[in-house]
């Protein structure tokens, strides 16, 4: 799982930063690592709106993010239109949305 973009970089600050409640990173070739940090930075944030769109993000990004929102329900907007993601990746989001049922828009 590569990162690119700094993502890595970026999920360490959103974990300690409780202020942002909106993240858009569309189109920057972020990778399932990069989905990765997001998705642990998203369990303990108060992110309200969440863009990835136009990524590199497969399922395997999918299956991070889908924990992630089971592990917090503040995300109402979550974007991962024009990646990878195939069946299974909306399988991971479908379970998740059972659980976080504050997800009002979800865009694939």
């Amino acid at each position: 799982e590569r990162d690119r973009g700094g993502a890595v970089a970026l999920g360490k600050v959103l974990s300690v930063n409780r202020r942002v409640k909106t993240l858009r990173l569309c189109g920057n070739a972020i990778e399932d690592g990069g989905a990765k940090a997001i998705a642990e930075a998203m369990r303990e944030s108060a992110l309200e709106t969440v863009g990835l769109s136009q990524n590199l993000i497969s399922d395997v990004g999918a299956r991070h993010i889908g924990e992630a929102l089971k592990a917090n329900p503040s995300v109402t907007s979550l974007s991962l239109k024009s990646n990878g993601l195939k069946a299974q990746g909306a399988m991971y989001l479908a379970s998740a949305m059972r659980i976080n049922t504050r997800l009002k828009s979800l865009d694939l």
